[in-house]
């Protein structure tokens, strides 16, 4: 019996097929073929060669419907899926979301609802962890992953006119992320949140990945509702390209367009595909917004 106990809880290699597609068939074809599609698409998406397939339709709808069905299977047929309904259904939100484009809304509309879907499934998330001391792992790794991607995504698109190197609206995010950090604190304290290795050490170290975690979604957060809630609509101006400059910084690669706007130079990060089509000198649009939170700045038209 001791035995079974041990091989049972023996961690499997990277390239352990064999006792993988044992263990669960359906998960490991499942995952096979989306590793397999997804590499497929990362390499459709990178190389510049493919621009013209990556605008077609067809390919921007086989996108959605592909992260649509790996969203839903890891709710309702994985293994490791919730085993409350209401888990499902929060985790099955983020499906619809990809298909927000095809109907008649702003950006700023669509960018609100994307925001509102994250944060509810943060503190769903939280409150199911706390309340009924379930930590479901499908649950948890989609929530962790879309609100990094969901954050993430557009950051770049705000140039700031004033400062644009420098870090805005982070006195707010600092003074929430600490009396986040406190709470977590008080819900340890009290027994409330109880970790699976509940040492002294564990315990600081995850107060201190909240503190982190928290400032970074409350900041980012904070960027995004500074557009999004600006009730002016944008001033469109057209410039000059002036230079093109591809930037490294470890992994990540920036593709930037330098310009004169309002006697000083501005540099936007831009996509690859327009990085690509525009060249020195050519005329470029852009769109200057007065911000909700009294913070200007541009973006690509």
């Amino acid at each position: 019996m001791a035995k079974k106990q041990v091989n049972k809880k023996r961690k499997l290699g990277l390239f352990d097929f064999e006792e993988r597609y044992k263990r669960d068939p359906k998960g490991f074809i499942f995952r096979t073929v989306c590793s397999l599609v997804a590499t497929v698409f990362g390499i459709l998406i990178l190389l510049p060669d493919f621009k013209a397939l990556r605008q077609n339709a067809v390919f921007f709808l086989l996108m959605r419907v592909f992260i649509s069905c790996v969203v839903l299977y890891f709710a309702w047929l994985s293994n490791h899926r919730p085993e409350v309904l209401s888990a499902k259904i929060a985790i099955s939100a983020i499906a619809p979301l990809f298909w927000m484009s095809f109907f008649d809304l702003s950006g700023k509309i669509i960018l609100l609802i994307w925001l509102i879907v994250c944060w509810a499934l943060i503190v769903y998330t939280i409150c199911l962890r706390i309340i009924t001391g379930e930590n479901y792992v499908s649950l948890t790794s989609i929530t962790v992953g879309f609100s990094c991607i969901m954050m993430l995504t557009g950051l770049s698109d705000y140039t700031y006119l004033d400062s644009p190197g420098a870090l805005h609206f982070w006195v707010l995010p600092l003074i929430l992320s600490i009396a986040c950090g406190v709470a977590c604190i008080i819900l340890m304290w009290s027994g409330l949140l109880v970790l699976k290795e509940d040492s002294k050490g564990n315990r600081i170290g995850w107060v201190v990945i909240f503190l982190f975690a928290f400032f970074f979604m409350f900041i980012t957060t904070a960027y995004h509702l500074n557009y999004a809630l600006d009730p002016e609509p944008p001033q469109t101006s057209t410039v000059i390209i002036t230079q093109k400059e591809i930037r490294s910084a470890g992994k990540s690669t920036s593709h930037d367009l330098h310009f004169w706007y309002d006697g000083e130079e501005r540099v936007l990060e831009v996509g690859r595909d327009d990085y690509h089509d525009y060249e020195i000198g050519d005329r470029f649009e852009i769109e200057i917004c007065q911000g909700a939170f009294g913070k200007a700045f541009i973006k690509q038209k």
